[in-house]
C-alpha cells in the first residue's frame, strides 16, 4: 500500500534553479509572483497578473493535502518551472543555468528551461 495523502497523490520536484532562484532576477517586486509583502507586513495581491500563474500553481501544490514526500508514493508528478517569468518579466535573465546559453530570445530560453527540467 502507498503512503501519503489522499488520492490522487502528487509529488512535487524541487528544482530551485527553475523556480525560486529565477525570482531574484525579476524586474520588480510584483513581477512573477501572485503577491508581494508590504513594509507593514500585509499582503499586496497583484490582481491576477497573467505572468504569475506558474508561481501560484507551484505554491498551491506545495500546500496540497495530496502532496507526498516520496516519488514512490505518487500517482502524478509536477515539475515546477517558471516559464512565464523567463518569457517576459525577468527581462533577459542571464544567470548561470545551462538552458540560458546561445540565442537569447526569451521564448527560446523558456523552451530550454523546460527541456532542462524534464531531463533532470
Amino acid at each position: 500500500a502507498r503512503g501519503g495523502g489522499p488520492s490522487p497523490r502528487l509529488f512535487v520536484y524541487d528544482l530551485p534553479e527553475h523556480t525560486s532562484l529565477i525570482l531574484q532576477y525579476r524586474a520588480g517586486r510584483n513581477v512573477c509572483t501572485p503577491r508581494a509583502f508590504t513594509f507593514s507586513n500585509t499582503t499586496d495581491w497583484n490582481g491576477g497578473y497573467a505572468y504569475t500563474v506558474d508561481v501560484a500553481l507551484h505554491e498551491a501544490l506545495l500546500r496540497s493535502p495530496h502532496r507526498v514526500a516520496s516519488p514512490d508514493d505518487a500517482d502524478f508528478f509536477y515539475i515546477p518551472t517558471y516559464l512565464s517569468c523567463a518569457i517576459l518579466p525577468v527581462y533577459d535573465y542571464t544567470g548561470p543555468a545551462d538552458y540560458q546559453r546561445g540565442f537569447p530570445m526569451r521564448p527560446v530560453t523558456a523552451m530550454r528551461m523546460l527541456s532542462d527540467a524534464v531531463d533532470r
